[in-house]
């Protein structure tokens, strides 16, 4: 699942920064490279951390919203509870990925873009972000109750 975080951080950096610092071999580091499922793929750690999650936000999704939020102040960064709410049908969808092009559309229409018209584009980017997670937790929801 994470394959590609690894391979790209190995593009950047030593596989020995892994041995150096946790006493992981070389060896293990380049497996979750690849797959899991291939003859030289080794299901990585962040992999199994979502699984473990997975597991909590099941059973206590309070006490998982908890553990990404700690993992995400750690970081500098901070995780919002997105909020319930009505779920999105599709022309709400479309007009807000259609405002985010709209959006984009008017700040380039004179070659040049102002410190305000990126503000916007990033504020129609997050309002959309915020319809589609709110649609994919739905689907997530129903998919849950209808069984995998």
């Amino acid at each position: 699942m994470f394959e590609e975080v690894f391979s790209n951080f190995l593009k950047k950096r030593s596989v020995y920064v892994f041995r150096d610092r946790l006493g992981i071999s070389e060896k293990t580091v380049y497996s979750w490279c690849y797959p899991n499922h291939t003859p030289h793929g080794r299901k990585d750690p962040i992999t199994r951390a979502v699984e473990v999650l997975d597991v909590i936000f099941h059973f206590e999704p309070e006490v998982g919203f908890h553990a990404l939020a700690e993992i995400a102040t750690r970081y500098g960064f901070r995780l919002e509870l997105i909020e319930q709410g009505e779920v999105p049908d599709l022309p709400k969808l479309h007009k807000e990925l259609t405002d985010v092009t709209q959006a984009e559309l008017e700040a380039q229409a004179d070659g040049r873009l102002t410190p305000e018209e990126i503000d916007r584009c990033i504020q129609e980017i997050r309002e959309a972000e915020l319809t589609l997670a709110r649609r994919k937790a739905y689907f997530l929801q129903l998919k849950e109750k209808i069984g995998r």
